[in-house]
């Protein structure tokens, strides 16, 4: 039987592989990605044992994840989703700190056995960004709207454009862009962040530092889960909004802002299904915005809201306040800088 890695590390000596994958782990690329970090060394390792053909996703779930001998692929996806999240960091360690490495780790699509191979040697230094964009050979990939009838379609969006991320990041001498315009371009910001928003993002900036915080130990539990699931690398912790004053990069949050009033007039999966606690409230983003210690603010409002927040922002010393609407033209979003 063909061993895929064996095949092409046969003239690399395991000592140089087991070095080159050292400097993979250690980089900022893998920085806080322990599942990711584990996921490597296990099946570089038994690619270079000889054990390539053994490398399946049930073996993986096990030996990797922890989980129990009951798991089941077809069911619980952990594996894949994992593998996905491992080949783009690859991907993103030999454009940037790795692009001099003679040693390259692959991990094809439909399987789970590296290929590990020496870098051609004609491959040209990589150019800068302002070089790249002068050439035809570069796609931007912005982000969709989602213009469905309820505006529920988000997740699929977001879905969609990360599988045309991934497929164009495999055509050589292609050169992706993919940013969200809402979002800060530094890989390195720290990050406060409330609710479920913090998954999002760290999922969006693999290298950013993300802490969620939230009042509600079950809404923290779920969270919890969900940032096992999908491999993350998020702090959470219980706490409110002291935790804005601790000095951050950027401060996003969205606290409860509905008026009691209002309930009734909720789309019933909203009032049917979340928690008052999580749904009414006012006043508390201009709280928030007079204790956070950031350089940008972004705090979701009620429409109703939103006016009185710029003003507040602004009257904090933010510059550059905007007020972005919602899918439905309202009043949504207020942000502000500090410069």
């Amino acid at each position: 039987m063909t061993k895929p890695a064996l095949a092409a590390s046969s003239r690399i000596p395991e000592k140089a592989i087991r070095q080159h994958l050292d400097r993979v782990l250690g980089s900022p690329t893998f920085q806080q990605a322990d599942r990711l970090k584990r996921f490597l060394t296990f099946i570089t390792l038994e690619a270079i044992a000889g054990r390539s053909d053994q490398l399946k996703e049930y073996v993986i779930g096990v030996q990797v994840f922890s989980k129990e001998e009951s798991f089941d692929p077809r069911t619980d996806p952990i594996v894949r989703v994992q593998a996905r999240r491992l080949r783009a960091r690859l991907v993103r360690y030999y454009r940037e700190e790795g692009q001099n490495e003679e040693i390259v780790i692959e991990l094809p699509k439909g399987g789970y056995a590296p290929l590990i191979k020496r870098r051609q040697t004609n491959v040209a230094p990589r150019r800068s960004l302002g070089a790249a964009l002068v050439s035809g050979n570069t796609v931007s990939v912005l982000t969709f709207s989602d213009h469905s009838a309820h505006g529920d379609l988000e997740y699929f969006c977001r879905g969609l454009r990360q599988e045309i991320v991934d497929s164009l990041a495999k055509i050589d001498g292609l050169r992706v862009l993919a940013w969200d315009d809402s979002a800060p371009r530094s890989p390195d910001a720290a990050m406060v962040i409330t609710g479920a928003i913090a998954l999002a993002i760290a999922d969006e900036h693999p290298g950013a530092q993300v802490t969620g915080v939230d009042s509600s130990e079950e809404a923290l539990s779920l969270a919890r889960e969900n940032v096992e699931r999908a491999g993350l690398a998020v702090e959470l912790r219980a706490g409110g909004i002291e935790a804005a004053a601790e000095g951050w990069d950027l401060v996003v949050s969205n606290p409860p802002y509905v008026a009691p009033e209002e309930i009734e007039a909720l789309e019933p999966e909203v009032r049917d299904w979340e928690p008052r606690v999580a749904l009414v409230g006012d006043g508390f983003q201009q709280e928030l915005a007079g204790v956070a210690q950031t350089e940008r603010l972004v705090l979701e409002v009620a429409p109703r809201q939103a006016a009185a927040v710029g003003h507040e922002l602004e009257a904090l010393g933010y510059a550059a306040v905007t007020i972005t609407r919602d899918l439905a033209g309202k009043d949504r979003v207020v942000e502000g800088v500090r410069t």
